[in-house]
């Protein structure tokens, strides 16, 4: 088996990262942990399932419920993919009506409505 060497940075994410579902870490804890954005820290989880072949699992609840975390079973790695699964299909309905749309008259039977005021 190769060995597959860890920056520091992943090192650090996968370290933060806990075994099991009822364990899982929000994504702005690692952040405030570490120190680097969002979208960095979503990279390095990205190099580490792509490259590293490490099975991280997201759940997308409302607020407190979401988080990232390694499988322990199959339920979990399941439950964990669902999310990412429904995704994909929402960016591939997505994808087929903007290449349908036509790009001349899209905009035709369109009402606008405006307000005045948003009232904040």
């Amino acid at each position: 088996m190769k060995r597959k060497e860890l920056s520091i940075i992943e090192t650090s994410v996968v370290c933060m990262i806990p075994r099991g579902k009822d364990k899982k870490i929000p994504l702005k804890e690692i952040t405030k942990s570490i120190g680097i954005d969002e979208r960095s820290i979503q990279s390095v989880i990205s190099r580490l399932i792509m490259i590293h072949g490490i099975p991280i699992c997201a759940s997308r609840g409302i607020n407190s419920d979401n988080g990232f975390y390694i499988p322990i079973n199959e339920k979990e790695r399941s439950e964990g993919l669902r999310s990412i699964k429904m995704q994909t299909v929402n960016m591939t309905e997505r994808i087929q009506s903007v290449e349908a749309a036509n790009l001349n008259t899209w905009n035709e039977g369109l009402i606008y409505n405006y307000q005045e005021s948003l009232g904040v």
